[in-house]
């Protein structure tokens, strides 16, 4: 019977978006305190030198006008462009804090005083930062997602701060997230309580209160080990205008008939599979190139991947920029994982003709989804894999109860209105050294 179906899908598949924190955490601190390493003297977390500016970035090439998304890539040499302070850019182009290098620090609430718990580590660390050249959107928006590509060997972490432009005036840094791959020093969350007169922060999304039409992006790397060297190798940012109106589908085909080898997982295999849409389908993402890379490090079991995107704040697996970075992390970076918003199916068409296939985030209500599995979803993600000669989705929808059933075909009009409740948000993970099919996606490299 529907009415049994509904109501546990609606309450059970809720991602990010549903802004359902268990608790509001404390505002996060503006200004903390923190000792440079050499000269054991108080420096604020934004001091660069001795006057207080940030040192000129070197030449370099700085983050384009990818239509709506700002982009820096380690391979493509645009963190040459960021302002650093103690991080270095590596020679592979990457950003990292190398050994022994950075101020000093201590976590601003001590041992577990923030919420319960700690805001960092609870003691003391060593930390650099890089902050991005002012990067002006194509056109103006009212949110903002970023992901990142990371990796932070236990004893490190990164934190992903947000300002942007409105009204002709820079906002203050919003914390977008504190990430760790390993939590034996800092437990992974986004920073809930940031709501001031310019923006609010929903757990992976800045929402502005008024259109922007620049931002700025600032990653803090830290160790609390001397020998851990956190390292950034990408950070994007997907800029969208909620009220614009989204391009339709001119039906293109480029995948007609292209089906692509996904395993199949099942998030109510698990007893607490019920909130787990967005790690099941993250996981089938990776078994699928794994084995088409022929690599076992992404072999990798549902649980595992909830517990290495688990977000203590939001409560949950379905923080967005925190699956595609788990991702991105798997096997020393054997894959690139971003949040794009992308215009349609026609570009998804073109990522399953190459070879790629995504996760999408959608909901809907009242049947709207011929042959799913519940009647209505408040937020659900699932794996498109292909299409039909006549161009309808065929996807992985983990809210089937086996693994040998998720795989279903949904109309492709009734799965472009449910995906749109999302403005089209989709994962999209590729192998590194390999470029994503050209327009849309390909400047994105």
């Amino acid at each position: 019977m529907r009415a049994t179906l509904r109501l546990p899908w609606m309450m059970l598949c809720v991602v990010a978006q549903a802004g359902c924190s268990s608790s509001t955490p404390d505002t996060p601190p503006t200004t903390v305190e923190f000792k440079d390493a050499a000269t054991d003297e108080l420096a604020s977390p934004d001091a660069q030198d001795t006057d207080g500016q940030i040192p000129e970035a070197e030449a370099g090439p700085v983050p384009e006008q990818h239509g709506p998304m700002f982009v820096a890539r380690a391979a493509s040499g645009e963190f040459a462009s960021f302002a650093l302070e103690d991080a270095i850019v590596a020679a592979d182009g990457a950003i990292e804090l190398p050994q022994g290098a950075g101020k000093q620090g201590t976590d601003p609430y001590g041992s577990k005083g923030w919420n319960g718990g700690n805001y960092y580590n609870g003691g003391a660390y060593r930390f650099g930062l890089a902050r991005s050249v002012e990067w002006t959107s194509a056109s103006a928006f009212d949110e903002v997602v970023p992901s990142f590509e990371a990796t932070t060997p236990a004893g490190s972490w990164i934190e992903i701060d947000l300002a942007v432009r409105s009204g002709g005036a820079w906002s203050k840094d919003y914390v977008l997230g504190i990430w760790a791959s390993s939590t034996d020093t800092v437990q992974r969350h986004s920073v809930d309580g940031q709501d001031d007169a310019t923006a609010a922060v929903r757990t992976d999304t800045l929402a502005l209160k008024s259109k922007g039409d620049a931002l700025r992006l600032t990653v803090q790397l830290f160790a609390a080990e001397p020998n851990a060297v956190p390292r950034l190798r990408a950070l994007t940012a997907m800029v969208t205008d909620k009220a614009a109106q989204q391009p339709a589908d001119s039906h293109t085909p480029a995948a007609r008939g292209k089906i692509l080898d996904v395993p199949g997982r099942s998030q109510l295999a698990y007893p607490e599979g019920g909130v787990w849409c967005s790690p099941t389908s993250s996981t089938m993402l990776m078994l699928y190139w794994g084995a088409k890379l022929g690599n076992a490090a992404l072999d990798v079991k549902v649980p595992d991947t909830a517990a290495g995107v688990y977000d203590w704040v939001y409560d949950g697996t379905g923080n967005w920029p925190f699956n595609t970075a788990h991702i991105s992390s798997m096997g020393d970076g054997l894959l690139h994982g971003m949040i794009s918003r992308v215009s349609s199916f026609d570009q998804i068409e073109r990522l399953i003709a190459a070879d790629i296939p995504v996760a999408i985030s959608i909901s809907f209500s009242g049947g709207a989804l011929t042959g799913a599995p519940g009647a209505s979803t408040d937020g659900h993600l699932i794996v498109v894999r292909g299409f039909t000669e006549q161009g309808d989705v065929v996807c992985n929808d983990p809210w089937f109860s086996t693994d040998g059933t998720v795989q279903v075909t949904y109309k492709r009009a009734e799965l472009e209105s449910a995906w749109s409740h999302s403005r089209r948000t989709t994962y999209v993970a590729w192998p590194v050294g390999s470029a994503l099919p050209n327009d849309p996606l390909g400047a994105l490299r």
